[in-house]
């Protein structure tokens, strides 16, 4: 056991010093505060100013008009007589037209703003003039109401009216986290592996250390750097939140934890967990196949392919979580990780049903664990030959 902590350590401390993972790290981070921020950054390129007051030049009923209209479309700009900023409105027979005249360049906001306030001020003196009653604009611009009722109380459902934005929000960042550390994790083990294999390092190794010991050591020193890794990345996350005025923004779109919230922030972090495991070990697996450098980027597309299927089809399934795909996915072991914590939104999904995903996931871990190591010990001084001459010789012992 001390050898496994030994070699745990040292292969630990290696990665989270390695350039590689400080530069990553750090790129990712400084990413995470740009995107936080992005609103500021647009402010500091921006030379547009909020307006405050605005003298309108017009006729007093066309003054009138939109000085009583402006406060529907604007909390902030005030019409008064003595403003720098003067808007002229003229009325040709149907046609309005206006120039407004600043000293800074007008906002975006401000410009809809004024702009809605001319719209809105036109439709309502064509309709006086045409004697059209105002009600009746607003039932013409009414849209009809349609209820969609299934036979089936059954069928998969489609739609966000029923997900909590909260949650949804949820799964992206864990289908986000999962899947990138997975496909740049998963390459380490494999190179790693076959990296030693190939140098001969291995050889040296192994007569110290038990095959085995060694590659379940190398790959809990890979897991727990790319948990160091996601800490540093929910840390710099969460800072960036509260010290970004993005707060605002958030509040706009009314998310709000529900009382599954929690459950499914746990859950999340398991199967993250688990997924981390099976394919890092399915990756080592992979690995251990190799004899040649050449041949590493062939031994880990089927490990690639897979992620990308479980990461699709939640991605694409994140509005309509109730399907049979998404159903029938869960329950294949590389999908699970990214398929079942879907179904945590999903208000028909039962806690067996999570449990079920659970077992499954670490009864495959095992096995994966088993078959690597098996493969591991038969493989580990197997230098020469390709891929498909390696697992002949592997399984022919």
């Amino acid at each position: 056991m001390n050898k496994f902590f030994m070699i745990l350590g040292s292969a630990y401390k290696q990665k989270v010093k390695s350039k590689a993972f400080i530069f990553t790290t750090l790129i990712t981070v400084a990413i995470i505060f740009l995107g936080f921020n992005f609103n500021v950054i647009i402010d500091m390129f921006n030379k547009s100013e909020e307006i405050e007051t605005i003298t309108v030049e017009a006729e007093p009923e066309l003054k009138e008009g939109f000085e009583m209209l402006l406060p529907n479309h604007s909390e902030t700009i005030k019409v008064t007589d003595d403003s720098t900023n003067i808007l002229t409105i003229e009325r040709d027979k149907n046609t309005l037209t206006s120039l407004i005249n600043t000293e800074v360049e007008l906002s975006s906001d401000d410009k809809n703003a004024i702009q809605n306030t001319l719209d809105q001020l036109h439709q309502t003196l064509v309709m006086q003039e045409n004697n059209i009653n105002p009600e009746a604009i607003a039932e013409l611009n009414t849209k009809t109401d349609l209820t969609e009722k299934t036979a089936d109380e059954d069928a998969p459902k489609s739609g966000f009216d029923d997900i909590n934005p909260a949650n949804m929000v949820i799964m992206y960042i864990t289908l986000m986290l999962m899947f990138f550390i997975i496909i740049g994790y998963a390459g380490q083990v494999a190179n790693d592996i076959a990296q030693e294999k190939s140098s001969r390092v291995i050889e040296m190794i192994v007569s110290s250390v038990s095959p085995t010991t060694h590659l379940v050591a190398k790959v809990s020193a890979i897991i727990l750097s790319a948990l160091t890794q996601i800490l540093v990345f929910l840390i710099g996350g969460y800072i960036a939140f509260k010290t970004s005025n993005i707060n605002e923004a958030v509040q706009k779109f009314d998310l709000e934890f529900s009382d599954n919230t929690v459950s499914i922030i746990i859950i999340c972090i398991i199967y993250m967990l688990l997924g981390l495991l099976l394919y890092l070990s399915l990756a080592a697996m992979l690995g251990s196949f190799v004899s040649r450098m050449e041949d590493l980027q062939q031994s880990i597309m089927p490990l690639t392919f897979l992620s990308i299927g479980g990461f699709y089809i939640a991605m694409f399934s994140i509005a309509t979580p109730g399907t049979i795909l998404v159903k029938l996915s869960s329950y294949f072991p590389f999908f699970t990780p990214y398929v079942m914590p879907l179904r945590l939104i999903d208000p028909d999904t039962s806690l067996t049903e999570q449990f079920i995903g659970i077992i499954i996931m670490i009864i495959s871990i095992v096995l994966i664990i088993w078959l690597t190591t098996y493969i591991y010990k038969r493989s580990i001084l197997l230098t020469e030959g390709g891929m498909i001459k390696s697992i002949k010789k592997i399984f022919k012992k």
